[in-house]
């Protein structure tokens, strides 16, 4: 059965069903009624609901993570292969 006539037959969601739906669990754009199957799903889970938290804490993590720019060698080394491949291009456009 595809997720979509899961989805339709209001039938109990699977681990795969779970996982499929994270993202949106979390931003909380399921409908009532497929939350409500995603949360009875995790109560009776315990291994969804540990990658549940593990999912929180990485976003989380990530959310509060510093940027770290790239070393200059790399800048450089992008910048150079950029103006190589453009500066090639214009030269073919003559």
């Amino acid at each position: 059965m595809s997720i979509f006539s899961k989805l339709k037959s209001g039938s109990s969601l699977c681990c795969r069903d779970v996982n499929e739906f994270l993202a949106l669990y979390l931003e909380e754009g399921l409908d009532e009624n497929v939350r409500r199957r995603f949360e009875a799903h995790l109560g009776q889970c315990s291994k969804c609901s540990a990658y549940l938290d593990q999912y929180r804490t990485t976003v989380s993590m990530v959310h509060e993570s510093e940027p770290v720019p790239p070393p200059p060698e790399v800048l450089v080394d992008y910048t150079l292969a950029f103006i190589r491949e453009h500066y090639d291009e214009s030269e073919d456009e003559a």
